[in-house]
């Protein structure tokens, strides 16, 4: 919906905001596109650790649920990688660009804007 038109998914339009390129371009499908995924990336991460079959909190030695002496496997580095990557997009919202673009915003030169209406 970012592509086309207004520029502007429907939550968007209901708070009045658009997004455009650093030229006031409507995004190309493929920005848009580009655009969310790596907005989505880290709860994508996230999940996809979440649903690995492994247990991290089981003792692979015991069997037992032991979060002191569990083994670091996936599913706790992939849980802690989606959280740095979270909050490095904190923190780069933080330290906030004059156009007050998110990390996704500057990785793609889109900007979100008030709409004039």
């Amino acid at each position: 919906m970012e592509s086309r038109g207004k520029g502007a998914t429907v939550g968007k339009r209901l708070l009045g905001i658009h997004v455009k390129t650093a030229d006031g371009e409507v995004l190309t499908f493929t920005q848009a596109l580009s655009r969310t995924i790596i907005k989505l990336l880290p709860w994508e991460i996230a999940h996809m650790v979440i649903n690995l079959p492994t247990n991290a909190w089981i003792n692979p030695a015991t069997g037992v649920v032991d979060p002191a002496n569990a083994v670091m496997g996936p599913f706790r580095s992939g849980i802690l990688l989606s959280v740095y990557l979270l909050a490095f997009a904190y923190v780069v919202l933080a330290w906030r660009s004059p156009q007050k673009q998110s990390l996704h915003d500057r990785f793609m030169g889109t900007v979100v804007l008030q709409s004039e209406s």
